[in-house]
């Protein structure tokens, strides 16, 4: 799809990244069918939705040029799909990283430009963001859970804020366009589709799917992590980095911290097959 590369890449290009990027690495061999890369030896998960592909995103974290590559990567990976193509994006698309403001206009384009569905889900650096909309206490946790970044990105310096915390949040306010906010406001914490269940953080292993608490839907880590209850259905999740996709009988975890490794991660799922593709310099096709 052109119009995501025309609406970003020429601006994020030239956007400075203070995170350290990957060395370079040769790129030139293989095609975008190498990068889907089929995992081996997995448990055996079942979705018996045979009509679509599910695409789901790991935490992006303000890296916005590593959202553009993979979504133009996974765009040319579709044509060859015969079935419908839905995208879950799993939440944290702001703080840490450098382009926060980026990642939110990229997500609304992409869900006014395509036709197929867009799932966006609130992760926990959403609420904290809109909290800090709302009340300088929460504007103050907020900073310092990487929200120094985010703030930069909508042009607002955070030096001074823990002095002037109230100028800087009316700043901040005034910043922030309003369909972000509607955008942040609105995103949900779940999304069920046949034996997958999707949510940024997990679900809590002793409520059913249909009585999880949005807290744990986009907080939780252990007793989530650790269970090795069968939650109803394959729950995709990432809120906790790995240097690698996790996965187990009963959940996958997607988050291979973007913002500091630079490499972003996709899972597509298939009643067929489950497959990645990411942006990491070994499987990357350079476009």
């Amino acid at each position: 799809m052109g119009w995501i590369h025309n609406l970003f890449f020429k601006k994020t290009a030239k956007e400075k990244c203070h995170l350290k990027q990957p060395s370079p690495q040769n790129t030139r061999s293989g095609t975008y069918q190498q990068n889907l890369r089929l995992i081996q030896e997995l448990p055996t998960y079942k979705f018996s939705d045979k009509t679509v592909t599910i695409a789901a995103f790991g935490d992006i974290h303000g890296r916005v040029d590593l959202l553009i590559k993979l979504g133009i990567t996974l765009d040319k990976a579709a044509q060859a799909l015969e079935r419908s193509l839905i995208e879950v994006y799993l939440g944290d698309y702001v703080d840490r990283g450098a382009n926060s403001k980026g990642v939110i206009d990229y997500l609304i384009a992409r869900s006014s430009l395509t036709d197929r569905r867009i799932v966006c889900l609130a992760g926990n650096h959403e609420q904290m963001m809109v909290a800090a909309l709302e009340t300088d206490e929460d504007f103050k946790k907020w900073l310092g859970f990487g929200g120094e970044s985010t703030l930069l990105s909508y042009g607002v310096s955070p030096t001074g804020a823990g002095k002037n915390t109230a100028r800087k949040r009316a700043e901040f306010i005034q910043a922030v366009p309003q369909s972000h906010v509607e955008f942040l406001r609105a995103l949900p914490t779940s999304y069920h589709h046949a034996e997958f269940f999707f949510a940024h953080a997990g679900v809590h292993p002793k409520r059913s799917l249909s009585e999880q608490k949005d807290e744990d839907l986009m907080w939780i880590r252990n007793p989530f992590l650790t269970s090795f209850a069968d939650f109803g259905a394959t729950i995709v999740h990432g809120h906790t980095p790995g240097q690698k996709p996790v996965f187990r009988s009963n959940r996958i975890g997607i988050d291979t911290g973007a913002y500091r490794t630079g490499i972003l991660t996709c899972l597509l799922i298939t009643s067929e097959k489950i497959s990645i593709l990411d942006t990491s310099m070994q499987n990357f096709r350079a476009l």
